[in-house]
């Protein structure tokens, strides 16, 4: 009886745990010196040439409740409301054309503004040799260098491939590419259940850096991510 009683409370703790990760509360309501935990995502679309810009505050820390803004509290991004609403969730988006810095202003309630600001440069850069095959055949794969700064200690480089899957060519299919520090391989794990056809590779880069200027010792976390992609032919 006590090891089922253990599970509940257990099965319980998550739960609560959860909702504490989802619940929110108008800013309105919480003292003036209440500071916010600051979370930031700015993803640069070098293909698209789009700027994708990203912001969920919360109570104190990382596991504290979701901010809404209200009462003339807000987050802007190069001075603009936000252009995406997500009210389900609590979070602040923004899409921008071409690749650009990103400023963030929290004003609160109590009329202070904290500013943060990042920008393409806060990130090591990733791009495809000039010299990429334009196509490889499923059985034989196929290999690169990646060009552009070493990974550094904070940050990680993600590669995909994804196309039709083999069973169903309205379904797509991803899988995880082999990288060795510059060297991309695409084997055969990296082509499996993809189907012959046009597969697109594409490189992610991300940086885990630190706030400008923190609210108080809420502190906060940013992350600055870099993608590109090519499409590739695969033969079978």
């Amino acid at each position: 009886m006590k090891r089922t009683i253990l599970s509940v409370s257990g099965i319980a703790a998550g739960l609560l745990l959860l909702a504490t990760g989802c619940k929110k509360v108008d800013s309105n309501d919480l003292k003036e010196d209440v500071p916010f935990y600051q979370e930031y995502t700015v993803t640069y679309d070098k293909v698209a040439s789009t700027t994708y810009a990203n912001a969920l505050l919360r109570v104190r820390s990382k596991d504290g409740s979701r901010v809404e803004l209200t009462d003339g509290a807000y987050i802007r991004a190069n001075g603009i409301d936000e252009n995406d609403a997500q009210p389900t969730n609590n979070t602040y988006d923004w899409y921008f054309p071409a690749n650009k810095d990103v400023r963030f202003d929290l004003g609160k309630n109590s009329g202070v503004v904290i500013a943060n600001t990042f920008s393409l440069s806060d990130i090591g850069t990733i791009d495809f040799p000039s010299n990429l095959r334009s196509g490889f055949a499923k059985t034989e794969g196929m290999s690169f260098s990646w060009l552009g700064d070493d990974i550094d200690t904070d940050e990680t480089l993600n590669i995909t491939l994804s196309g039709a899957s083999e069973v169903s060519p309205l379904v797509p299919w991803t899988n995880q590419v082999t990288v060795s520090g510059k060297l991309v391989t695409i084997d055969s794990t990296a082509v499996k259940g993809i189907a012959p056809g046009a597969v697109n590779i594409k490189m992610v880069r991300t940086r885990n850096t630190m706030l400008d200027a923190a609210d108080g010792d809420a502190g906060g976390s940013v992350k600055i991510i870099e993608t590109t992609n090519r499409t590739l032919q695969m033969g079978k």
